[in-house]
């Protein structure tokens, strides 16, 4: 029997350290596994334990826009390791995954960090096509998908222009928390215009800038002093 079969079989094996060394086995050989995309997503939507293996091979081998509709399944398990592989496999996918962007959005609210921390890396690869859905979310009456959807606007700096006026809005919402999630990803983009700031047109700048002074003078907004100071320090090396 050809060993990738032998591998994609083991793939169907009650016994989960079998099925994990067949995804590591699969993993191994690369794109000459690509034949084994379908069986890996098939096992990942049958988990019930974790799966870092079957998972590792799926980032690795694919997936491919045909492949969405399994990854959303992936993310609507209730089965945490999976929700976290699928949004990691998704990273891979970029602007081809727009279509996921609402699962991935309210997945913000996952109840597991690992899940929300590679939900907010994919929705930062789709790139443009998730900003506006991100931006709507910093409007929702759910006060916490409304923090995470403006630290998740603030985590990568492109198209920072597009992002930040929704972020220093978001400085004026009335729960404290998401304020706080606003100043924390104003501190995320000034953070990343140091020590090159040419990653911002001046205009953007100059807004990051007023927002990092706005947050200085005022005391309604808690942020964590040290890490503030720097970013601040950054930004305005004579303040």
């Amino acid at each position: 029997m050809n060993p990738l079969q032998q591998y994609i079989d083991d793939l169907e094996f009650p016994d989960a350290s079998t099925r994990e060394a067949a995804a590591h086995a699969i993993h191994d050989l690369g794109d000459a596994a690509r034949d084994a995309a379908p069986a890996l997503f098939a096992a990942i939507l049958r988990e019930t334990d974790a799966c870092p293996w079957v998972g590792t091979a799926l980032t690795r081998i694919g997936p491919l826009a045909a492949d969405l509709d399994a990854l959303e399944s992936a993310l609507r398990s209730d089965n945490s390791h999976v929700r976290f592989w699928a949004a990691r496999t998704i990273v891979k996918l970029g602007p081809d995954a727009e279509p996921l962007i609402p699962i991935l959005i309210s997945l913000l609210c996952d109840s597991h960090h690992p899940v929300t921390d590679s939900v907010v890396w994919a929705l930062g690869t789709i790139g443009i096509p998730a900003i506006s859905p991100l931006v709507d979310a910093t409007h929702d009456d759910d006060a916490e998908l409304r923090g995470r959807a403006v630290l998740a606007l603030g985590r990568y700096p492109q198209d920072a222009a597009i992002k930040l006026p929704a972020i220093v809005k978001s400085l004026d919402d009335p729960d404290p928390n998401v304020r706080r999630q606003a100043a924390h990803a104003i501190c995320s983009l000034g953070q990343d215009a140091h020590p090159d700031r040419d990653g911002y047109d001046a205009g953007t700048f100059s807004t990051l800038v007023a927002a990092i002074d706005r947050i200085a003078d005022g005391d309604s907004i808690d942020v964590d002093a040290e890490w503030f100071g720097r970013v601040h320090g950054w930004l305005r090396p004579s303040a």
